[in-house]
């Protein structure tokens, strides 16, 4: 009775579950760099780069360089510092950096260009390799009078690790 008792003991220690500290954690992959289109936003239309320079912070810098007439050629870039907040994928994005716009000719009197300060909230959505973004995003215009310009942006585009 008593060896039956040591091998009923013994084989239920032998078939223990592992102490918490022996379960491997599955970590939640972090996308270290991001590249994406946006519409509205802080350039209007501009093609970007976002890469995480900390575990919760990333800096993003685009432009925009289209011809669209002969006469003015437009043009934009942005410099952001953003701020994530949440995990998994989901965040709230907080940012704040430069934008400069402007329009080339080939007649200076009519080539003008501005920069200013710009800033973005908004929320970023990481699936697989898939990102999306909406933000509000105002933008300091240096036009006839200095006034700030409320953008909406959507943007979509492509992860890498």
């Amino acid at each position: 009775m008593k060896t039956a008792f040591t091998i009923a003991v013994l084989a239920t220690l032998g078939c223990a579950a592992p102490a918490v500290a022996q379960i491997p954690v599955q970590q939640a992959v972090v996308r270290e760099a991001l590249w994406y289109w946006e519409i509205g936003g802080n350039g209007f239309f501009t093609g970007n780069v976002d890469r995480r320079i900390a575990e919760s912070v990333s800096l993003r810098v685009g432009g925009m360089f289209i011809p669209l007439t002969d006469d003015v050629v437009p043009w934009s870039t942005v410099a952001l510092v953003n701020k994530l907040v949440g995990r998994e994928g989901r965040y709230l994005e907080i940012g704040a950096g430069v934008a400069a716009f402007g329009g080339l000719s080939a007649n200076p009197a009519e080539t003008e260009s501005w920069i200013g300060p710009t800033g973005a909230i908004g929320y970023r959505r990481e699936v697989r390799h898939t990102i999306l973004r909406v933000t509000f995003a105002p933008v300091f215009v240096h036009t006839d009078g200095r006034r700030w310009l409320p953008m909406v942006g959507f943007s979509a585009g492509r992860t890498f690790r």
